[in-house]
């Protein structure tokens, strides 16, 4: 029982999988969406049966917004629960006049024999998305009000980081191989986006360790060169070189743009805290090359990136069109979270020479699967997170909270702005990731510092 007395078994196996979840094509496959399922809510269970262990506890604002967030976090696990939960034909058609129709044109003897269908029209799938919803709220949960001690967040952010220039030195290895950019870089993965959205996060959290080992004000002696400093820098900062390397040969333009202006977004948040004047000069020029890198990368990402653009432009924006008329049809309950795939032809204007799995735009799809009611659950619960999180991390002292929560913001921001015209986070593994550096990112920044109160303690 020693290796549950702190939580050491669940959090060295959230680590494993982090580890393992990009390698099954970001586990995509059913097989490994399953597996990391399930492991997550093993892991709970090991925790669970703890001896007893108090977590550390931050402001009663910090405590408050958790526990929205989480409230929000398990209504949306019952709102999937709820779409597949069998109902009467009266209650469907009030519900959703449209789903009715589509259900008496499909089953000849629906509404007569008092035949009960769902909300969903792919169940199936709508339990899967439900399990996968309640798993990431898990490791968000475990990581934000559990593992706060700074030792395991640091654990947590280098193994991020880590993952992420093993998946970029392996993209890079692909285009490399062929010598040519006929190829882009995927990774592990079997989309280069979604590729580029694990890399955007691992970047910015790399990024935050960074900014996180400044010092506010320290200025060292000429005669202390800190080359022990260096030593243990010198591989973060070759670390996030290649990550950085991974997601230009992405060709993912949205992938390269969004973390940019994340990071120089909370990157200035981070300046306008206690920081010497040469560390803001530098910053800021740190800050305009990054931007100037974009710009100039910007249209040669587009020249390369058309030769893979085969259903990208037109068919996605008769995609999102359709989308959105898919979503009038229920704007209330939704189609079913994951049963876009199966309505979607439906609504399409034109033809698609390629089904599309997804719409593309995560807040539509968010929109025709579940309704106002799901996407409000959604969108206040990011808003609870900002509004809680960014402010505090605007007050905050402690070089370590301050560096690596700003990239922790960073990565989240990212991925988000590229979910809006793509659909990284349908892959399990990046769901998982963003959950994690969103429980990073709160624990780092609202946990009291170690000067003033330890970070965790243990029930004596």
């Amino acid at each position: 029982m020693a290796i549950l007395s702190d939580g050491a078994f669940a959090f060295y196996g959230l680590l494993i999988l982090l580890i393992l979840a990009p390698l099954p094509f970001g586990s995509i496959l059913p097989w490994a969406e399953s597996f990391l399922t399930f492991s997550v809510f093993g892991l709970l269970a090991a925790w669970a049966v703890r001896p007893g262990i108090s977590p550390a506890t931050g402001s009663q604002t910090a405590e408050r917004g958790l526990g929205i967030l989480l409230v929000l976090w398990a209504l949306a696990v019952a709102f999937a629960l709820f779409q597949v939960l069998p109902l009467p034909p009266g209650v469907v058609a009030a519900m959703s006049p449209a789903l009715r129709d589509l259900y008496a044109w499909a089953l000849p003897d629906y509404g007569q024999g008092g035949l009960w269908r769902s909300l969903s029209t792919t169940p199936g799938a709508t339990i899967e998305s439900g399990l996968l919803i309640g798993a990431c709220g898990t490791a968000f949960f475990l990581v934000a009000r559990y593992w706060r001690s700074r030792e395991r967040i640091l654990a947590l952010a280098v193994t991020v980081v880590v993952v992420g220039a093993g998946e970029a030195i392996f993209g890079l290895i692909q285009v490399g191989g062929s010598l040519s950019v006929s190829r882009p870089a995927s990774g592990t993965f079997v989309n280069r986006n979604h590729f580029a959205a694990l890399l955007a996060m691992a970047l910015c959290v790399g990024v935050g360790l960074l900014l996180s080992r400044w010092r506010a004000g320290a200025v060292a002696p000429v005669s202390h060169l800190h080359f022990d400093r260096w030593f243990r820098t010198t591989p973060l900062i070759l670390a996030c070189l290649t990550i950085l390397a991974g997601i230009i040969f992405s060709y993912s333009r949205m992938g390269l743009t969004a973390p940019i202006v994340m990071l120089v977004l909370f990157g200035g948040v981070w300046l306008s805290g206690p920081v010497s004047h040469r560390i803001r000069l530098v910053g800021t020029g740190v800050g305009l090359v990054l931007l100037l890198l974009m710009a100039g990368a910007w249209p040669a990402l587009g020249v390369v990136a058309d030769r893979f653009r085969t259903l990208e432009e037109t068919s996605r924006v008769v995609a999102w069109e359709g989308t959105y008329a898919l979503f009038q049809s229920s704007p209330a309950f939704g189609i079913g979270l994951g049963g876009l795939l199966d309505n979607l032809p439906r609504f399409l204007t034109l033809p698609i020479s390629e089904p599309f799995q997804h719409s593309h735009n995560e807040p539509l799809e968010v929109l025709a699967e579940g309704g106002v009611i799901y996407a409000a659950l959604i969108g206040s619960g990011l808003i609870v997170y900002f509004a809680t999180v960014v402010p505090a991390c605007f007050r905050q002292h402690d070089p370590v909270a301050r560096g690596l929560g700003a990239g922790c913001l960073a990565g989240v921001a990212a991925v988000l702005i590229h979910s809006l015209v793509e659909f990284p986070l349908r892959m399990p593994a990046n769901a998982l990731y963003l959950s994690m550096i969103m429980g990073m990112g709160w624990a780092i920044i609202l946990t009291p510092s170690p000067s003033k109160e330890p970070i965790a303690r243990k029930a004596q």
